[in-house]
């Protein structure tokens, strides 16, 4: 019976977290296993949902600062996209959703097991004596006894597993949807093709002014073109990627590494 109560407590806690934080959009199954730290001793736990969270999240980063930073070059992109990856803003993000509350961190133990909502008096040994309001002195969140503090990268992990856990369910929508309700970007992003749209609104004013588009050899770009298999709608980001530092054309700074700067007209 505990073993099959345990099993109950996990799908109710796991539905409760998609319901109050998620809007009920994230799979049970993949939520479940997004909350399950290793320490458990599960047969499942958030680690492979951890890992393919955390790429997604640096993708999702990169493309959100890109196109909000369009006047920053690769060293302040870079610090722009630490900012929102980084353990500590992860940390900050799970702590404000309680996301943390609903971690399942103890491995089942039957000799160990107490019901959910039971309290366990200070200096004594857990009791069956139910608690009195909705979370009394002594309430037991889990049906175990807590032991120690969560490390604080385990937090961080959470919240990435959390966006695998919606990647898997509904693919990039899914994520997004993840990290929206976690507020990781500082503007929600519903879709990766919103920050290309936004990236084009931006430069167009100096891909206009600075005619760009036509500061490309026509025969270079038909090599380029023809080298990579690919054709670009938009010349002047060939010529960007394939313009060093040290070049300076039409009078202005651009190269792969810093893109146009947009000047007040």
């Amino acid at each position: 019976m505990p073993t099959i109560l345990d099993r109950i407590h996990q799908a109710l806690s796991a539905q409760r977290c998609n319901k109050e934080i998620f809007e009920g959009k994230i799979a049970a199954t993949h939520l479940i296993e997004a909350l399950t730290v290793p320490s458990a001793s599960y047969s499942f736990n958030y680690e492979r949902l951890e890992f393919i969270g955390d790429t997604f999240l640096k993708l999702m980063a990169t493309a959100y600062v890109f196109a909000e930073e369009i006047e920053s070059q690769e060293g302040l992109l870079h610090n722009a996209r630490r900012e929102i990856i980084m353990n500590r803003t992860l940390l900050k993000h799970c702590m404000d959703h309680k996301l943390n509350d609903f971690m399942l961190l103890q491995s089942f133990t039957s000799r160990a097991w107490v019901p959910p909502n039971f309290v366990n008096p200070s200096g004594g040994r857990a009791t069956t004596h139910p608690i009195s309001g909705p979370r009394g002195e002594g309430y037991l969140p889990t049906a175990y006894h807590s032991k120690g503090l969560v490390q604080q990268k385990t937090l961080a992990d959470l919240a990435e597993s959390a966006m695998g856990a919606g990647l898997m369910t509904e693919g990039m929508d899914g994520a997004l949807h993840v990290a929206r309700c976690l507020n990781i970007t500082p503007r929600p992003i519903h879709s990766l093709g919103e920050t290309a749209e936004l990236y084009r609104q931006k430069t167009s004013e100096a891909i206009r002014r600075e005619k760009l588009d036509s500061a490309i050899d026509p025969q270079a770009l038909f090599e380029l073109e023809g080298f990579l298999g690919y054709t670009f709608r938009s010349p002047h980001i060939a010529l960007q990627a394939t313009t060093h530092q040290s070049i300076n054309l039409t009078g202005m700074t651009f190269s792969y590494e810093v893109r146009p700067t947009i000047r007040a007209t």
